[in-house]
């Protein structure tokens, strides 16, 4: 636990929270994750943080934008018909809305302006400030000569406004979409839990449980809180909260956590926390309020051009200004309000909307085909990837084992063997218990009982079993197991016959002291996984496939599913090396695997795709999370990252187009106040309907599907 003694030294860490896997899970604290991240990585502990927002709430993004547009319809129609109100009052009213909507609705607009300012960083924001600024003063000066005629630049400085909060609402669109699956982590807990009392059990709503009362835990029921086991023992299921794939074995005095799943007998479970203070409600509050990197406004390649860009205008409105002042000596009138107007009119408002308009409409898309975006920038950055890592089980085979065949020493009977080998296993750490246990049940052979276990472990287990009314001494396993055990089996019986079938491996079964036979399971190849590699390849993404197996196995596989490459890494670290020296060859590498067993090296790749359980708070690590290790979906994920970078390049051309138009025009001595509004709502359209073109795209899975 080497992480919370490093993260204990810091201070403001309140409580460290480590998964199943001994990696950090959350990390409730007020300073910046980035101190967090930075002292992991000094101490070699790779880790992806959620740490708790400190930060107050203010109105939502999506009412401010909802906000801003009341406001500008407003002005439309008063700027329309007027009322009959004399001048000033109608100059009055739409400079005080425009300043309205920029300080209230638009005051996060305000804030990252004035963070870039402090930090002397031009951004996107300042130039929505500046453009909306120099509207609101060229509808006074305007107003000095025409009186009415300054109202279409307020108009146009809260458009401005607009767009740019239409912006971050997009983002925060696509941000909502992607944690409900996390939020969905405060369902877990069960409504109403069975307490001792005076009269007996009695069932009581779960957000009353207090301190101190026992509670009663049936099979198959979740744990309404968290606690410690007072009576009772068995396996506990807690993929749900760490991730983890096989239950773990509980008993008296182990703590256990609410939303987890008691699979063994009913255990007597004394309460140590009030629900609404239980872990899963910590991780899941911790996860929807994670202080994530703020996805920018505008494409990363865009938004340094934007900033340019308009740089160039306003010296172009400068340059307006000046020649305006040589001509003649009305200085403050119309010359420095085409100045004013230039700068407003080449504003990229309408450019902001590309990013979040595309990554949203693209997100709702994945969600569709049941691929979650977790990091929106993440379909900006899978677009670049040139290798593709993935973890041979569970994404290119099916990851659960199977049993092929079962083969009885001396032709003797092979059902029974597979009964023995059932009994003493079921329930147990056994790493392939599963399997066999639904192989017996699929044989007729489950009705053999198990009577003690010696010893179990993840290579094999030593137990009792009684079958027919005579009791056996069973240890089954591997080979390296059984000689631990110090089980003796002939040489001749430990190199069998193998089936011919991919990767199949021997599971050891001995008898009473004697070798009886051998189980043997395999792994299968998922059927699309060719296809989806082949795919990949086509368009210019390597594979390469990580496995703990043996290297022959690991070979043939990679032969058979036409995968680029293959390494062997056993241990976090040395999947964290494997992929730190493909990036330092100058790879792009997205990795792909189980959120917890493969944490380290998600977290090490430039694109993290998790499998597995989507309501699991290590899930909210990845950039992608994916409903199941389908390769097809994964293949989907690059081939919708191709698509949104060719929406943004054509969003970019499309918006940029009306607003070229706008400056030429300010050139010629031609731009209208009103042919600026028209130009700019125009570019705000185009982009809109080009992002949303995203909704008809399917993956090529999906051809033929209804």
């Amino acid at each position: 636990m080497r992480a919370k003694a490093v993260l204990a030294e810091i201070p403001g860490v309140s409580r460290v929270l480590l998964d199943k896997a001994g990696s950090v899970l959350v990390v409730q604290s007020s300073v910046p994750s980035g101190t967090l991240r930075r002292a992991l990585d000094t101490a070699q502990l790779p880790a992806a943080v959620v740490r708790r927002s400190v930060g107050r709430r203010n109105l939502a993004v999506i009412d401010q934008a909802a906000l801003a547009l009341l406001v500008l319809v407003a002005q439309i129609v008063f700027a329309r018909y007027g009322f009959g109100l004399a001048w000033p009052i109608p100059l009055m009213a739409q400079a005080a809305a425009t300043v309205f909507v920029l300080l209230i609705p638009g005051a996060s607009v305000l804030r990252e302006a004035a963070a870039g300012l402090r930090r002397l960083r031009f951004s996107v924001e300042m130039t929505l400030v500046i453009g909306a600024g120099a509207a609101w003063t060229a509808g006074l000066l305007s107003s000095l000569h025409l009186r009415d005629a300054g109202q279409p630049y307020f108009l146009l400085g809260t458009l401005i406004v607009f767009c740019g909060l239409l912006a971050q609402a997009a983002n925060r669109a696509s941000q909502a979409i992607s944690s409900e699956k996390v939020r969905n982590l405060l369902h877990l807990m069960p409504d109403d839990a069975t307490v001792e009392g005076r009269n007996g059990l009695q069932r009581v709503r779960t957000a009353t449980l207090q301190r101190g009362r026992v509670v009663v835990v049936g099979q198959g029921m979740r744990f309404p809180a968290d606690g410690t086991i007072v009576e009772g023992a068995g396996p506990v299921d807690e993929s749900t909260i760490t991730g983890a794939d096989a239950p773990q074995p509980y008993g008296p005095g182990d703590a256990v956590l609410a939303g987890t799943v008691n699979l063994g007998a009913p255990l007597r479970v004394k309460v140590t926390a009030r629900p609404r203070n239980a872990v899963v409600g910590l991780l899941a509050r911790l996860a929807a309020a994670e202080d994530s990197p703020r996805q920018a406004v505008v494409h990363g390649w865009l938004d340094r051009r934007l900033k340019w860009a308009y740089f160039g205008a306003l010296v172009l409105a400068m340059i307006v200004v000046a020649v305006g002042i040589m001509a003649g000596p009305d200085w403050w009138g119309v010359p420095l309000e085409q100045g004013m107007l230039v700068a407003a009119a080449a504003t990229p408002a309408s450019l902001m909307l590309i990013g979040p308009t595309a990554y949203s409409v693209a997100a709702l898309v994945l969600r569709r085909w049941g691929i979650w975006v977790r990091d929106p920038a993440a379909i900006d950055r899978v677009g670049q990837v040139t290798l593709l890592v993935a973890r041979m089980s569970g994404v290119v085979t099916e990851g659960r084992r199977r049993v092929l065949k079962a083969t009885a020493a001396g032709g003797g009977d092979e059902r029974r063997i597979l009964g023995l080998a059932a009994a003493a296993v079921e329930g147990s750490a056994f790493r392939w218990a599963g399997a066999v246990a639904r192989a017996a049940i699929r044989s007729g052979v489950a009705e053999t009982g198990l009577e003690t276990r010696q010893v179990q472990q993840a290579d094999g287990v030593v137990a009792d079993v009684q079958q027919s009314g005579r009791s056996h001494r069973v240890a089954t396993g591997t080979a390296a197991f059984l000689a631990a055990q110090g089980v003796r089996i002939h040489p001749n019986f430990l190199h069998g016959d193998l089936p011919g079938e991919l990767a199949a491996e021997p599971m050891y079964v001995v008898v009473d002291g004697r070798a009886a036979g051998v189980i043997w399971l395999t792994e299968p190849i998922r059927l699309t996984a060719r296809r989806a590699l082949l795919d990949l390849r086509a368009n210019g993404v390597e594979t390469c496939l990580m496995s703990d197996r043996d290297v022959h196995e690991l070979e043939q596989i990679a032969a058979t599913v036409a995968s680029d490459s293959y390494v062997i890494a056993e241990t976090d670290e040395q999947q964290v090396a494997e992929i730190a020296a493909m990036r330092e060859s100058g790879h792009v590498v997205a990795m792909t695997g189980h959120p917890v067993r493969d944490g380290a090296a998600l977290a090490a790749a430039d694109v993290s795709i998790g499998f597995g359980i989507l309501d699991s708070p290590a899930a909210a690590r990845t950039g992608f999370l994916v409903r199941d290790e389908s390769p097809l979906l994964l293949s989907a994920c690059f081939a919708a990252a191709r698509v949104t970078k060719r929406r943004l390049w054509q969003s970019a051309v499309l918006a940029t187009v009306p607003m070229l138009a706008a400056v030429v025009l300010a050139v010629m001595g031609r731009l209208d106040v009103w042919i600026a509004l028209i130009l700019l709502g125009v570019g705000v359209g185009l982009v809109m309907l080009n992002g949303l073109r995203m909704l008809y795209w399917r993956p090529r899975f999906s051809d033929g599907m209804g």
